[in-house]
């Protein structure tokens, strides 16, 4: 069975947005749910999610974007992305976050991370967390 949605995104009353289960990353919720929480009339599951790891929270596999701002930081994949007047763009997700300790834009100054708000797996995680 194959469920689709047709939208006019001409139409300035269709609104497109990232809902986060459980209003959380790694959170997990019936599409549905979410639909009704947020007064939607659809819902699209955005990215695959680890969903057979112990624990509560269920990292999301792909990149989240939610008002220009990373949500979550993905290892793969391609980024649906909504721009200003609903403008609709499939692209494959390259990011690079790089940064630098006083001034030092060279080893051993500088550092990066590859992930952004993802549980840890082990000692020599290297990750951005956001509130």
């Amino acid at each position: 069975q194959v469920n689709y949605v047709r939208v006019d995104l001409g139409d300035p009353k269709v609104r497109l947005r990232v809902v986060l289960g459980q209003d959380r990353v790694g959170g997990t919720e019936d599409l549905l749910s979410m639909a009704a929480r947020v007064g939607g009339q659809a819902a699209i599951n955005g990215t695959f999610f680890n969903a057979y790891v112990d624990g509560p929270l269920k990292d999301p596999v792909g990149t989240l974007i939610s008002g220009g701002e990373f949500v979550h930081r993905g290892a793969t994949g391609t980024v649906f992305a909504v721009a200003a007047g609903n403008e609709v763009r499939m692209e494959p997700a390259r990011f690079k976050i790089v940064g630098a300790t006083d001034g030092l834009w060279t080893w051993p100054g500088n550092w990066y991370s590859y992930w952004i708000n993802r549980t840890p797996t082990s000692t020599n995680y290297a990750g951005i967390f956001t509130p």
